[in-house]
């Protein structure tokens, strides 16, 4: 019985060693997910600059009781400016929300920035 007892620790270290040979990779399931995120892109500054307010013509004609003030004609070329300063701001908010609806439609799944869905 004790020279069981002495090659019973023998025996654990021989079957230790018998298992620590050839490692097998453990099996792993690889696949791809797909996820939208959603992604901030920069405005083109045309977008994001603030518009300048046409000047306003100055005064070179004169009343009748001698008060300077614009003249007429100053007045409608001033319009006009205002005019294509308005175009150009619907232009732009038209631009963005066109990009904007196209994210959308690229990310149905995102509503307004909420990723829980």
């Amino acid at each position: 019985m004790k020279t069981a007892t002495c090659f019973a620790p023998l025996l654990c270290a021989l079957l230790l060693l018998a298992g620590c040979g050839e490692t097998k990779q453990p099996l792993t399931r690889t696949e791809l997910v797909e996820w939208p995120v959603l992604v901030y892109v920069e405005l083109p500054s045309a977008l994001t600059d603030p518009l300048q307010a046409p000047t306003p013509p100055p005064p070179l004609c004169r009343l009748q009781d001698g008060t300077l003030t614009p003249c007429a004609i100053d007045a409608i070329v001033r319009e006009a400016a205002w005019q294509q300063l308005l175009e150009r701001a619907n232009d732009d908010r038209a631009t963005s929300k066109r990009l904007s609806g196209a994210r959308k439609m690229a990310h149905p799944n995102l509503s307004g920035g909420d990723a829980t869905k």
